[in-house]
């Protein structure tokens, strides 16, 4: 489930309640993700089901999307096709980056014991967008960067609630993350 979703349907519970206002599809489907956590935790508090939801973050590896709104991917991409690397938005921006097999591992250690509130499954390492696009032109040797800055907001998107020490995944840090990532995209 993603976490993003899931965040943004808390907000609109109110907007929902309201019969004068309207609702668009991804408003919808950002309530419905809220809605399922709840419906879930629920169910599990009465103890029909022993259940848990996960707000999954942001990861980093093989098989992510290089052409979709994932920055990291982008960032692989421009690197792949030998491009400079292309900032857009604003560079303050925070993400924090899951190697899969830390995923892998976090998901089934969360299942192993699972907490009655949703679950939020991601590193707990945030990285400025800027620092990333050089972190990435570093590991790849692709020096250009160019960062075309807008005025959209900084926004923070990685999770924030404490991890337990049978979660304490997260053992392959962003360097080797992309390293590993970029001699695979090279096979």
């Amino acid at each position: 489930m993603s976490s993003g979703a899931a965040l943004n349907g808390i907000a609109l519970m109110d907007k929902a309640n309201d019969e004068k206002s309207t609702i668009t599809p991804a408003e919808r489907y950002s309530l419905e993700k809220y809605l399922s956590e709840n419906a879930v935790s629920q169910a599990t508090a009465l103890g029909e089901v022993q259940g848990c939801s996960l707000r999954l973050y942001a990861f980093a590896g093989p098989y992510l999307a290089l052409d979709e709104h994932f920055a990291i991917g982008n960032f692989m991409s421009d690197a792949l096709e030998g491009r400079a690397i292309r900032v857009k938005g604003n560079f303050h921006t925070q993400r924090s980056y899951l190697y899969p097999t830390d995923l892998v591992a976090e998901i089934l250690c969360t299942f192993s014991n699972p907490p009655n509130t949703p679950a939020e499954v991601g590193s707990r390492r945030p990285i400025k967008i800027g620092d990333l696009a050089k972190l990435v032109s570093e590991l790849t040797s692709r020096p250009e960067i160019i960062f075309e800055t807008n005025s959209t907001a900084i926004s923070k998107y990685y999770p924030t609630s404490p991890i337990t020490p049978a979660i304490a995944c997260d053992k392959v840090n962003l360097d080797d993350a992309i390293s590993r990532w970029w001699s695979w995209l090279k096979q």
